[in-house]
């Protein structure tokens, strides 16, 4: 039998919420087998690419940082319950030899597997993920989102590219510090052509489901692409129809907190989902204070 043989599950009425749940538990039946993200991303009827980010938005882990965790904590439990050797162990969650699997293991809990299974006291393990009771905690502290649909003709745009590794939590961590050095060196004094020169842009596209990367791109808005300054790029954003959410509060952590509670409750509610073309924040200097700020996110939308 197929892996994903199901016949109680149909990709075109579960919601976003319920496949990414669907997956959690299809890591969690399937820890001592192997896993791909495109088995994965199959099994929860969503493209690799978009699985991939939405369960990184949603769950706060990336995929290959949830499996890890689940698969050594699994592991811990088997050496406290069972009389299994540690190399037995070690293959039954994929580790090609107990020196790895010794030293993953001593990575996360700071303590050998031997030692382990001696030491007496609890210990914090990281169990599977409800993403509804995680929603359910959100949706109680968090403050409703209102967005607007709007429809944006095509634009051109010129900026500085980050290839991004979908799967690799450093990597995320590495935007806001690219952010901060296009800044420091100035760069937007760089793009000719600009349309409004207080308006920018972060701009994800150009995902290669292959390799599970996306582009971040910091941009602006540009008349012609006539002229591309050394080291930056230029792109033709399509026309689209976005639902735009505003977030306030500090950048990054208020706009990551909206962009969850847009990924986890407003578009698993609504009539639409994402479009599959790029989406972006839209950074006004007007809005932009000391302690707060105001950021519009643009999610591109068509109806399920």
């Amino acid at each position: 039998m197929s892996l994903f043989s199901s016949g109680d599950i149909n990709g075109e009425f579960m919601n976003d919420l319920n496949r990414i749940q669907c997956a959690i538990d299809f890591i969690e039946k399937n820890l001592k087998n192997d896993l791909s993200y495109v088995m994965i991303a199959k099994r929860a009827f969503f493209s690799q690419w978009h699985f991939q980010r939405v369960f990184h938005i949603l769950v706060d882990e990336t995929v290959g940082d949830y499996i890890r965790k689940r698969r050594l904590t699994s592991a811990a439990k088997d050496l406290i319950k069972s009389k299994s050797k540690i190399i037995e162990i070690a293959f039954d969650y994929g580790y090609d030899a107990p020196e790895s699997f010794t030293r993953a293991f001593k990575n996360y809990f700071g303590i050998t597997p031997s030692a382990f299974r001696k030491k007496e006291g609890s210990t914090l393990f990281f169990e599977k993920i409800n993403i509804y009771e995680q929603i359910k905690i959100y949706e109680r502290t968090g403050a409703m989102l209102e967005p607007k649909i709007v429809t944006k003709d095509e634009f051109m745009i010129v900026g500085a590219e980050l290839r991004v590794k979908n799967q690799d939590g450093e990597n995320f961590a590495e935007i806001p510090k690219f952010w901060s050095d296009f800044l420091n060196k100035n760069r937007f004094d760089e793009i000719p052509n600009v349309v409004k020169n207080n308006i920018s842009y972060g701009i994800c596209c150009d995902c290669d489901p292959d390799e599970s990367t996306f582009s971040y791109i910091i941009a602006q808005e540009v008349s012609s692409l006539e002229t591309i300054p050394e080291g930056m790029i230029g792109r033709v954003i399509p026309k689209a129809e976005y639902l735009v959410f505003t977030a306030k509060g500090s950048i990054p952590d208020d706009l990551q907190e909206t962009i969850k509670q847009i990924y986890g409750t407003w578009l698993p509610n609504s009539k639409y989902r994402h479009a599959g073309t790029p989406d972006f924040e839209l950074y006004d200097c007007h809005r932009m204070g000391e302690h707060s700020s105001e950021v519009d996110v643009y999610i591109p939308i068509k109806e399920k």
